[in-house]
């Protein structure tokens, strides 16, 4: 098992070639059960209290390389000392392994108890547990100090701290204000105002989806220019009209670009425009390779729309058209 911040991940082995319409798996938010029907009948593979608390609606599960992968999310962002605290006896497809983790999962869950003192009130005197040992005592002390941290973090206001943060030095009237236009869109804002609590919280969560977004755009940049090398390759292969639907594809891949141009960086929007027009470049030379004449003007005149000065662009659209005139 593994766990970041927001989330745990629990491998469990399967037998060979399990499909996933045989697994019965529950999960919810103290625990997890994994069933596996057979012809045979079915064969519990886990079920167990989770090591803390999940969030049954985010988490998920699915079959990788052959092993089940359960994704579980974490209600709160803490530490999970065991994925697991308890289980029910595992199943024979992989009892050595999944007996390990039980037990180090209990082991990990169940930390020694402190001694205490006997209450004057009771006559009857209880024997004290042993004491701890020098190891013991720091790790409690340390699991005490983490959940210490962790209930001040509960106790956090975020919002507030941000205004303190942001409005620090300023007025309640603006300083300065700003106008952008574009080809479809407008926008004014004004700056050095102290914001309430209100604004802050929203500037923090448009903040968060522009930092998503940009993750998004990356993602669907490095598929594009993929998709170029892939082309290229097909060229040289000799084959255009396998190229030229990877390099659609491409194209394809940046079109969130141009919906989200009225909130991205001008250098990130010129930088997809020229992969863009590298593609559709491309695209229109596998066209004539292929002898789809209307189909590399199109393509060369897209190429031309995103950078104007692309000269093999333009070359590649007048031969289009002196081939589309002479078929």
């Amino acid at each position: 098992w593994a766990q970041a911040t927001h989330h745990v991940i629990i491998w469990t082995a399967l037998p060979p070639g399990t499909r996933a319409k045989q697994l019965d798996i529950r999960i919810t938010s103290s625990r997890l059960r994994i069933v596996l029907r057979g012809g045979e009948g079915e064969d519990t593979l886990v079920d167990a209290e989770l090591g803390n608390v999940a969030d049954p609606a985010e988490s998920e599960w699915q079959i990788v390389n052959g092993e089940l992968k359960v994704h579980l999310a974490k209600a709160k962002a803490r530490e999970w000392l065991a994925p697991l605290l308890s289980s029910s006896k595992p199943s024979g497809v992989d009892s050595a392994r999944n007996a390990a983790a039980a037990s180090s999962a209990t082991a990990s869950a169940n930390p020694p108890v402190t001694a205490h003192s006997v209450s004057s009130s009771c006559r009857e005197v209880r024997p004290l547990p042993r004491p701890l040992s020098a190891a013991e005592t720091v790790a409690a002390g340390a699991r005490s100090r983490l959940a210490d941290s962790y209930a001040s973090w509960d106790r956090f206001d975020q919002t507030a701290a941000l205004m303190d943060l942001e409005n620090e030095g300023k007025t309640d009237e603006p300083t300065s204000f700003t106008v952008r236009a574009g080809a479809n869109a407008a926008a004014m804002s004004a700056e050095g105002y102290k914001k309430d609590a209100e604004e802050v919280a929203l500037d923090a969560e448009l903040e968060e989806k522009r930092a998503d977004l940009r993750a998004s755009l990356m993602e669907y940049y490095a598929d594009a220019s993929r998709c170029r090398e892939l082309g290229n390759e097909r060229i040289k292969a000799g084959q255009p009209a396998e190229a030229l639907a990877i390099y659609r594809e491409g194209n394809a891949a940046l079109s969130l670009f141009d919906t989200s141009a009225p909130v991205l960086a001008a250098s990130l929007k010129a930088t997809a425009d020229a992969l863009s027009a590298l593609l559709h470049s491309n695209a229109a030379q596998a066209a004539l390779l292929a002898g789809m004449w209307e189909e590399a003007a199109a393509q060369a005149k897209a190429a031309l729309a995103k950078e104007p000065a692309n000269r093999k662009a333009a070359w590649r659209l007048q031969r289009a058209q002196e081939m589309g005139r002479d078929a």
